[in-house]
């Protein structure tokens, strides 16, 4: 009898069982509004990343900044959707749905991008660096900058006191980086936190910016 009452309580006006789960009431699983706003962060970011058009060109270290705060709170906003309707979700239905895992996926391929070193920009311009460390080479003093080479916005480039050629990456806010050309002797104009050989008398660098 206990068990006919039961079963007359799960069921819904057209007289077959409710699937709506223990509560009596069904969240659906994330959806299009967290998958969208993740999306949509991600790319505004690997934007902002990789100087992609259309928000990449000639943008300066403000409007960087801007664009990350705010891509930042969308993604903040999109994780905080699709754990609460996952949690929810699994809780009252103990369903799976594909949709659940599109944000996640959408993000972490957007770090994969992000941070695994993909082709190195700077030997696509390999030809137009060389150039400009010649002609500073050869006019002692001299400076360029600010300059574009390629998709790489150079703050400045000028010779040091270690005989090395610096062109500083304008899109470095928190530390001094970019690449150097010595081809006679090591660098040791800042203490560097990284000096990696690239070949051909070319370092790319981050530096002390006490120095």
């Amino acid at each position: 009898m206990t068990a006919k009452i039961r079963r007359f309580r799960n069921l819904n006006g057209s007289g077959r069982e409710s699937s709506t789960g223990r509560t009596g009431w069904r969240i659906r699983p994330p959806g299009l509004v967290a998958a969208i706003l993740a999306l949509t962060a991600s790319l505004v970011l690997l934007c902002v990343r990789y100087n992609w058009w259309p928000l990449g060109t000639n943008m300066t270290n403000e409007h960087k900044f801007v664009l990350l705060v705010v891509s930042g709170f969308f993604l903040l906003v999109a994780g905080m959707i699709w754990l609460t309707r996952t949690a929810l979700c699994l809780w009252t239905t103990r369903a799976w749905s594909w949709w659940i895992t599109f944000a996640p996926v959408v993000v972490i391929a957007a770090v994969i991008l992000a941070f695994v070193p993909g082709p190195s920009r700077f030997f696509d311009n390999r030809a137009t660096f060389d150039r400009l460390a010649q002609q500073i080479e050869d006019n002692p003093g001299s400076s360029l900058g600010p300059v574009r080479i390629g998709n790489l916005d150079i703050r400045s480039a000028l010779q040091r006191s270690d005989e090395a050629i610096y062109f500083y990456n304008a899109d470095s806010t928190t530390r001094v980086a970019g690449w150097l050309y010595s081809p006679q002797n090591v660098p040791d104009y800042y203490s560097f936190f990284v000096l990696s050989d690239l070949g051909g008398g070319w370092y790319r660098f981050v530096g002390d910016a006490t120095r």
